[in-house]
């Protein structure tokens, strides 16, 4: 039950917005989480992975490696970690491409030609 209740609040801890926005998504999962109160394996794995979400979200790139090692020995659902860094990746590559193009898009398009 603590390791659920800990995902709650670091998800809650997430979600943008005022108090009653970041409550309404928690206050829906809580009956449907209520059924996995007891002790299982996926708790831990739903822990870890709101403690992966909060470390990628917020940059803090140092301790993943620590939380996907203690993942990989507690449950199978590393994999699950594994597939949101590749997404987050990806999506830290398609940001920086993006902000690139703009870069080289706000450059004069005759930047070669010098007119007199």
């Amino acid at each position: 039950a603590v390791a659920l209740v800990s995902a709650l609040a670091l998800s809650f801890t997430l979600v943008p917005g005022d108090t009653f926005r970041r409550l309404l998504p928690l206050l829906a999962a809580f009956p449907v989480m209520a059924a996995q109160w007891s002790l299982r394996p996926q708790g831990i794995s739903l822990l870890l992975l709101a403690i992966l979400l909060h470390l990628l979200v917020r940059p803090r790139y140092v301790a993943v490696p620590l939380v996907m090692l203690l993942w990989a020995n507690l449950h199978g659902a590393v994999a699950l970690g594994g597939l949101v860094i590749v997404t987050a990746t990806l999506f830290a590559a398609v940001q920086w491409l993006v902000s690139r193009h703009a870069l080289f898009m706000k450059r004069p398009r005759n930047w070669a030609v010098k007119r007199y």
